[in-house]
């Protein structure tokens, strides 16, 4: 079920002192973003600019989960600039939501959840075991100009990290053979392991082949 985008309200107060009538106005104004079926998300306005996103479109499927209830949208998307979810107003504006009160935000069936003050891709989740996924930026800087010295305009792109979450503890892990590798605990972990890999034709260079890598280990340790 998809809502429809409707306006922002916007509020001003009046503060009245005996006879005297001051009219005051606040310096920031929230908005509220308006469903047809009567759903209010609070965030602000902000114009496109060249924040970087984890989708390139936006015509995406999204689901906002508020405690047991989910509200379906069609243009969300991920900011990796600020770590935030936007939905397209207009052609030249959005909508920021604030997330205080949001647990979660699916978008094309990739699952972010927050940790802290930050979103993660949820990669894999089981009793307490998550495999996430965090959305950097990247920044490299111009080159120089031979010719005059200037210096080019700086480029971005995206970078991805990524955690282990568990009861015990939270550790950075890369999606590497080594790094992999090194969460077998004993041999013959590490021989059960190693067939699966090969029975299950994994390789470590794609990353849906690793995240089950890594699923199985969190299973079987």
């Amino acid at each position: 079920m998809k809502k429809n985008l409707i306006p922002i309200y916007f509020f001003y107060f009046i503060v009245i002192y005996g006879f005297a009538q001051q009219r005051v106005t606040i310096n920031h104004i929230q908005s509220r973003l308006i469903t047809n079926e009567g759903i209010e998300f609070i965030g602000e306005l902000m114009d496109v600019n060249d924040d970087l996103y984890a989708f390139d479109s936006w015509d995406n499927e999204g689901v906002i989960f508020i405690e047991d209830k989910q509200y379906s949208l069609g243009n969300l998307n991920f900011n990796v600039t600020t770590n935030k979810f936007n939905s397209r107003i207009k052609r030249d504006q959005l909508f920021l939501y604030n997330t205080a009160n949001i647990d979660a935000i699916s978008i094309n069936n990739h699952l972010f959840k927050k940790m802290g003050d930050s979103f993660y891709e949820v990669l894999y989740e089981d009793n307490g075991d998550q495999l996430l996924k965090r959305y950097d930026v990247k920044y490299k800087a111009g080159s120089v100009s031979r010719l005059n010295g200037s210096v080019g305009k700086p480029t971005v792109s995206l970078e991805f990290r990524y955690l282990i979450n568990s009861e015990e503890e939270i550790k950075m892990i890369e999606l590497t053979k080594k790094s992999i590798m090194n969460l077998m605990n004993n041999a013959q972990n590490m021989n059960i392991f190693e067939s699966f890999v090969e029975s299950e034709n994994l390789s470590y260079r794609k990353e849906d082949d690793t995240i089950r890598m890594i699923a199985f280990i969190l299973k079987n340790s």
